[in-house]
């Protein structure tokens, strides 16, 4: 007689100590069943449940994102077998009618007795044995599924930090079938360019076990476009040894794949349970690449450790309002060059302070036009929080902030004074949102639900000025500013202004300002060690 297969688990609670709590006790009570996994919150457990497909879950009622309803909910919208216990904080009828309504098979208030929720798990996985059919996946691939995603999931708990008794981290690793040497160890990321294809992941992975082979390593896809490694090494040579070839694999993959690799090194530790200030240190060194344009090696020697000055941390925006205010756009631009130096206290800052300062100046700027202006209440205020943690590095940062400014100078200018022509407002707000791309009258025309042709005539009227004289006016303000960067490089700000071919962006810029873009550029550093 064939021994019944073992009930897949998967545990979702939004509180780690409670999710890694349950999946210990859930797993020492010498039942037939495995634990997939742990979701942290509805949307986790629902794509976990979609991919691989466990025969129960045990999930808390209340949890981000959606809750234990909605997740019941969506199995049973998708016909789905899953078998459901819920547990819940609140003695609350209404909860356990619509758990009972999605079929819960039962519902445990916390705090419970092991023994409630033993005694249920035995009945269910009696009866989940008899109805269980598998109808996609031979008993063998299924085995090795399971064990891979156990893997995947155990590697992730241990990089951030849900292990806290040794013990604990002993028996999952055993479950899970990893066995570690008794060696140092430390995390590394390898991350791809955005544009990476699915296939990208199973290359890389090929390519570090090809470069790392000398070392006991274990890989997961931490995400779709970055690759973790669990690295283990004996001695210091060995040590120096990883970066060289962390290097190599570099050149080489650069060299040969069309999306960019970047890798990052943590700390090294004897302690496995220290793996999750390992992966700290490598994302903190990682995200030093919004400073670079090219792919390269990140590990703690780039951390700086130097904390910022009083002065920049705090500092005074009421000029730059007074600028916004006056739709200065040269005033504008002067303070935030001088608030960019200022942040800059040291050649690469903390990207996490520079993050949070570009967030807090453009969120502190808004919120003060809503207090001046009512009608900046109803203005589509772009959330900076959301925009700058999307982008990648800091001249892309710093162009977005920039161009946020001056839109704000611009909607002030329009909106102030008794008489206030919105499809004006909307066609410079338009324009200053799109200054990156070809800006045709057409297109700005549509933004407004006019005609091309009217609308040119109605621009130029109100104005005072052709539309296509005023777009260049914006672009070439706009490249003029750009190029007082030290670093600045003249093709990236061709495209920044919506020049696809440098030899036109070089002619209108020298027909604008009587310079060439590199000889402003000259001119202004000039301008600066003489005033300096």
């Amino acid at each position: 007689m064939n021994t019944p297969s073992a009930v897949s688990v998967l545990i979702a609670d939004d509180e780690a100590s409670i999710r890694n709590g349950l999946r210990s006790a859930v797993e020492s009570l010498g039942l037939n069943l495995h634990v997939l996994g742990t979701a942290r919150n509805g949307l986790e457990a629902w794509e976990f449940i979609q991919t691989y497909s466990p025969d129960l879950v045990i999930t808390d009622i209340r949890m981000p994102i959606f809750d234990g309803l909605e997740l019941m909910k969506r199995c049973r919208e998708a016909l789905l077998q899953t078998e459901f216990i819920i547990l819940s904080g609140f003695d609350d009828f209404s909860y356990a009618q619509s758990a009972i309504r999605y079929g819960a098979r039962s519902y445990l208030l916390k705090p419970f007795k092991i023994e409630e929720l033993k005694d249920d798990l035995t009945i269910l996985i009696s009866e989940i044995q008899k109805n269980h059919q598998r109808q996609t996946l031979s008993d063998d691939h299924l085995s090795e599924a399971v064990l891979e995603l156990s893997r995947k999931s155990f590697l992730n708990q241990l990089i951030h930090n849900e292990f806290h008794y040794k013990d604990d981290l002993t028996s999952a690793a055993r479950n899970s079938k990893l066995v570690f040497p008794d060696l140092p160890c430390q995390v590394l990321l390898f991350a791809m360019g955005q544009t990476a294809a699915s296939s990208s992941s199973v290359e890389l992975k090929q390519a570090i076990h090809s470069y790392l082979d000398e070392f006991p390593v274990y890989i997961w896809e931490l995400e779709p476009s970055m690759l973790a490694a669990l690295v283990f090494s004996s001695t210091d040579e060995e040590t120096s040894s990883i970066h060289h070839a962390a290097s190599r694999l570099l050149d080489h993959w650069n060299g040969q794949y069309s999306c960019p690799l970047t890798i990052s090194i943590g700390s090294q530790s004897l302690d496995l349970l220290q793996m999750g200030h390992s992966y700290g240190i490598a994302v903190t060194a990682l995200s030093y690449q919004m400073y670079t344009h090219s792919p390269g090696i990140f590990d703690s020697s780039v951390i700086c450790t130097t904390p910022p000055p009083s002065e920049a941390s705090h500092t005074d925006t009421a000029p730059l309002l007074e600028f916004i205010w006056n739709n200065d756009q040269n005033g504008i631009l002067s303070w935030f060059r001088a608030y960019i130096n200022t942040i800059f206290y040291i050649p690469m800052p903390p990207p996490s302070f520079i993050r949070g300062m570009l967030i807090y100046l453009v969120t502190d700027i808004q919120n003060s036009l809503k207090k001046q202006m009512d009608h900046c209440q109803k203005a589509d205020f772009a959330s900076p929080y959301t925009k700058i943690n999307e982008l990648h590095s800091f001249q892309q940062m710093e162009n977005w902030c920039a161009s946020q400014l001056l839109q704000y100078g611009t909607l002030l200018s329009e909106y102030r004074g008794a008489e206030k022509d919105r499809i004006i407002v909307k066609a410079k707000q338009f324009i200053n949102a799109h200054i990156d791309q070809k800006i045709s009258a057409e297109l700005v025309a549509e933004s407004v639900h006019l005609s091309a042709t009217y609308f040119a005539t109605y621009f130029k009227a109100r104005t005072g000025i052709n539309f296509r004289d005023y777009v260049l006016n914006q672009k070439m303000e706009r490249a003029k500013y750009l190029l007082t960067s030290a670093d600045a490089n003249i093709g990236e700000i061709s495209y920044a202004v919506g020049y696809d071919d440098y030899r036109s962006f070089y002619r209108a810029f020298k027909n604008y300002t009587g310079y060439t873009p590199s000889e402003y550029q000259a001119q202004y550093q000039k301008g600066n060690r003489s005033s300096s």
